[in-house]
């Protein structure tokens, strides 16, 4: 059985990163703020050690997680001196038909609480906390531009530029620091439906 995995650099440090599950390479060299695409690894439990790039001791994170089967993952490496990891599921959403799933991560330590509206002030999300992701919500497949603000505050802090919105298709805004947002599909959205059709 395998699983899927991708990594999202969203530690606050200008080094670039290694990533290696069991002692085996799974990213090498990834900048700030990049992401991999995804991966296939056999599902297991692993122990996940980042390491500065072309460094093999003193991790800057580690951590152990146990893969489940046909389960679609983000692993993402956060903090500032300190680095950590967090797993976020990119569990299929229940979206209603003829709507786009949204949802929001918050890997920004700067940002303990924030919120996500809509460019004309409708809330999306309410209170997102640090290290805190989501649920996903039904959202009209359109153009959309988002604004980033501290909750119980009127004035925002970061503007996603316009972005189009498919029909069907799942997003995740990961809020990073320095303070920025990486709006990506997720895997949900194609990776069982490439599943099926290589099946078929």
């Amino acid at each position: 059985p395998v699983s899927f995995i991708r990594i999202i650099n969203a530690y606050n440090s200008s080094k670039k990163i290694d990533v290696y599950g069991n002692g085996r390479i799974f990213t090498r060299s990834l900048g700030q703020k990049k992401f991999t695409p995804y991966m296939i690894i056999q599902s297991r439990q692993y122990r996940i050690n980042v390491y500065r790039s072309g460094k093999m001791s003193n991790p800057a994170a580690d951590t152990i997680y146990a893969f489940e089967p046909d389960m679609i993952y983000t692993i993402a490496v956060i903090g500032d001196n300190k680095g950590e990891i967090i797993i976020i599921r990119d569990t299929k959403p229940s979206i209603e038909k003829g709507k786009s799933g949204i949802r929001a991560a918050n890997l920004c330590q700067d940002a303990p609480m924030v919120d996500m509206i809509t460019h004309d002030g409708k809330y999306i999300f309410n209170g997102i906390l640090y290290k805190d992701t989501t649920d996903y919500i039904s959202i009209a497949p359109s153009k959309y531009s988002f604004k980033i603000k501290p909750s119980g505050s009127d004035v925002s802090i970061y503007t996603i530029p316009i972005r189009d919105i498919r029909q069907d298709w799942n997003y995740t805004f990961y809020i990073v620091k320095p303070l920025s947002v990486l709006m990506l599909i997720d895997g949900n959205t194609y990776i069982k439906k490439a599943k099926q059709e290589a099946k078929s």
